[in-house]
């Protein structure tokens, strides 16, 4: 993986052997932190012209209410517009991060983008290679 943005709060690696971005999620995730990350992100998406992505939660706390709005309104809209096709979620191990992430995907209005959440990476990169 090669780095491409890093934040307190944030790190994008893109694996252009596999096709694949990474985000890496930290702590107690501030909106700002976020948009910064998504802009990467999305920059990444439509550079290289990924379609699978791994998004690492381990080690994310609560989200905040804003942060919940952007993500179902915007965010996996984004990313599938910048041609996006699978999006593997490594879970948070906070029972609260949890739950709000699971609201988020449940209220996400998307379209052919494929989201699965994982509780390890070894399955959410076989699932991602399928």
């Amino acid at each position: 993986m090669n780095p491409i943005f890093k934040s307190e709060y944030t790190e994008i690696s893109l694996d252009l052997d596999q096709k694949i971005i990474r985000a890496n999620w930290y702590g107690f995730l501030k909106i700002n932190d976020l948009l910064q990350g998504m802009e990467q992100l999305l920059k990444g998406i439509r550079d290289h012209h990924i379609q699978r992505h791994i998004s690492d939660q381990t080690r994310l706390k609560v989200l905040t209410k804003d942060i919940k709005a952007y993500l179902q309104k915007d965010a996996l809209k984004n990313m599938e517009e910048a041609g996006l096709k699978k999006v593997g979620i490594i879970q948070a191990g906070d029972l609260f991060a949890r739950v709000a992430v699971d609201l988020v995907n449940k209220k996400a209005s998307i379209n052919d983008l494929s989201i699965e959440v994982f509780d390890n990476e070894t399955d959410c990169l076989n699932w991602l290679n399928t």
